[in-house]
């Protein structure tokens, strides 16, 4: 269903098909964010070191972010989205092999999960680029706050599922991984529209102008950067915490099926905040409810180094994980909003890169941390981040962001600023 269908049935159609696919890739999403960190702990013995699989996995997605919106925006979407879900397959499945004949080593381990890393990202773009040309502009709010909703679902039982597996198998949860994304790539195929980008009104000169019309955009339009540049800070932090918390966990003695709750924790919240993340995207100023939405986390992920049972812990998270659908929803639906369908791909992918830049740097410090300082100095290092990021949000135009209703007119007061 094309945007401009009726905004009735703008939840069937391919917008199902469309989730059912996302909701696959979200899931092996969950389940690796959790598996992969306890792997790489089993394999290596060292948080350090585990932090250094981390730190290689996350450079891998920020060096892949920018050609991902090339891709979307150069070749349609569809296929793209059905052959990375199907690569991304074949690098878990490579780690199940490997992991089987005894020959998983930590050089290994960062190339498949770099590999899947890779593959994951390329076609990313492609998959949050499709949802702008399915879904009408004004359903956009409440079509993030159902993705924001089911990530959450996914999270509640993707932390105890990688958890069990692991503890039966630590390879488990990556063959699991590895049959999510061959489900992906099935119902991506089902999608009836290849989801062309169409042409660009003017084709740049060169591959390079192509690569860089989305971090053009967002030097011209100071708001799209500033909001990029504000979510680079809150990945750093947000990254650095879970992480922390994680191989913390672990070294302190807990059990796999504890070190997966924190994913429960953090899923629970998400779906508690997803319940209402609706109501306050569309009533709330975006400007306000961002910096509102940062607020609630800075204050949860601060005490955490106050306490000390796990269940403290995990309750600290999920107060803090409350905040993030109405946070995700009003940001990533507004940036949606106000670009054009040609430029999705890339302006998506300018602000990913942007915002994930400093991921790299947060898990080696968070594995580094960990093994020098203990768990909870390095999440209160961590979580300071967060007043940096209400500052700038602050300071800037990020504050004066309206209400979705107004999103499309900023768009058309901005439009020569939003061309390639």
């Amino acid at each position: 269903m094309r945007a401009g269908s009726a905004g009735s049935r703008w939840w069937s159609g391919d917008y199902a098909r469309w989730l059912v696919a996302d909701t696959l890739g979200s899931a092996a999403a969950g389940v690796h964010m959790i598996a992969t960190p306890l792997l790489a702990l089993a394999v290596t013995g060292d948080p350090a070191l585990a932090g250094v699989v981390g730190a290689a996995t996350s450079a891998t997605v920020v060096l892949a972010t920018l050609p991902s919106g090339m891709i979307a925006d150069r070749y349609p979407r569809r296929p793209v989205m059905v052959w990375g879900a199907l690569a991304t397959a074949a690098a878990y499945g490579t780690g199940v092999v490997l992991y089987s004949a005894g020959v998983l080593g930590t050089l290994p381990l960062v190339a498949v999960a770099a590999g899947g890393a890779l593959a994951a990202t390329l076609s990313a773009g492609a998959t949050s680029a499709a949802l702008r040309q399915i879904v009408p502009a004004d359903r956009l709010p409440q079509a993030m706050s159902v993705t924001q909703g089911r990530d959450a679902a996914i999270s509640l039982g993707a932390g105890p599922a990688a958890g069990a597996l692991f503890a039966l198998l630590p390879i488990l949860p990556w063959l699991l991984s590895a049959v999510a994304q061959v489900g992906k790539g099935a119902a991506s195929a089902l999608l009836s529209q290849a989801l062309d980008p169409g042409a660009p009104e003017a084709d740049p000169p060169g591959r390079l102008q192509w690569l860089t019309a989305g971090l053009r955009v967002l030097l011209r339009v100071r708001l799209l950067g500033g909001l990029a540049v504000v979510a680079g800070v809150l990945n750093f932090a947000g990254s650095g915490v879970v992480l922390a918390v994680i191989l913390g966990l672990r070294v302190d003695g807990q059990s796999p099926q504890v070190v997966g709750l924190t994913g429960t924790a953090m899923g629970a919240g998400a779906l508690l905040g997803a319940v209402i993340s609706g109501l306050c995207v569309s009533r709330v100023a975006t400007g306000r409810l961002l910096i509102g939405g940062f607020l609630v986390q800075a204050l949860a992920l601060g005490s955490l180094p106050l306490v000390t049972a796990p269940a403290f812990t995990l309750l600290g998270l999920f107060v803090a994980f409350c905040a993030v659908p109405s946070v995700n929803a009003a940001a990533i639906g507004f940036v949606m909003a106000i670009t054009p369908t040609r430029l999705q791909g890339r302006v998506g992918s300018a602000v990913s890169m942007l915002s994930l830049a400093t991921t790299p740097a947060a898990t080696l410090l968070a594995g580094w941390g960990v093994a020098e300082f203990g768990m909870r100095a390095t999440v209160g290092a961590f979580a300071a981040s967060f007043a940096v990021a209400i500052l700038l949000a602050m300071a800037s135009r990020i504050r004066s962001i309206p209400k979705p209703e107004a999103w499309e007119r900023y768009g058309e007061r901005h439009a020569g600023d939003l061309q390639d």
